[in-house]
C-alpha cells in the first residue's frame, strides 16, 4: 500500500501545483500558513493517509482552561470535525491529528480532507492563542464538522 500512497501523494502534488519528488521526500506541505505532515501508517492490504498540525504551545496563564477544552472537543469528536487533538510529548505543544482511508482516496478527495482539516486548526489555533475565554466562539461547540462542508 505504500505505492498507492506515494502515488497518491504524487497526484495530488500535480493537481496542487507542487513538486511531487519535494512532497514525497518530505511529506510535508503548508496550507494557510500553518504547516502539515503527511504519513503513511499501514501494511500490505491496507493503509490510511495521516496528517498532522502543531497548533502551538497553551499559554501558561490559559492552560487549565485550554487543556479542558481539549478533552471536551476530543468527546466524540464533537469539536474536532473528526480528527483528534493532542498534546506534544515533551513540549505540551497542541497538535491536530487526522487520518482517511487510504484506499478511497484519490488526490481530490485529499485536497478536501485537508481544506477542512486546516480548517478546524485555523479555528483551534484561534482558540488556544487569542480568543477571550468567556465568549461563544471559543469553546468547543463552536467547532463542528459543518467546518468540513
Amino acid at each position: 500500500m505504500r505505492d498507492v500512497y506515494q502515488a497518491l501523494l504524487r497526484d495530488f502534488a500535480e493537481a496542487e501545483g507542487l513538486d511531487p519528488d519535494a512532497l514525497c521526500q518530505t511529506e510535508e506541505i503548508e496550507i494557510a500558513g500553518l504547516p502539515l505532515a503527511l504519513a503513511f501508517e499501514g501494511g500490505d492490504n491496507f493503509g490510511d493517509v495521516i496528517y498532522v498540525c502543531g497548533l502551538g504551545p497553551v499559554p501558561a496563564e490559559r492552560a487549565d482552561t485550554i487543556h479542558r477544552r481539549l478533552l471536551e472537543a476530543n468527546h466524540l469528536w464533537s469539536g474536532t470535525g473528526g480528527a483528534t487533538l493532542g498534546l506534544q510529548p515533551g513540549t505540551g505543544a497542541v497538535v491536530l491529528c487526522g487520518r482517511s482511508d487510504l484506499e478511497s482516496l484519490t488526490a481530490e478527495d485529499l485536497a478536501t480532507v485537508l481544506e477542512g482539516f486546516v480548517d478546524i486548526a485555523l479555528q483551534w489555533r484561534h482558540i488556544i492563542h487569542e480568543a477571550p475565554l468567556s465568549t461563544p466562539e471559543s469553546t468547543p461547540e463552536g467547532i463542528s464538522a459543518s467546518a468540513f462542508a
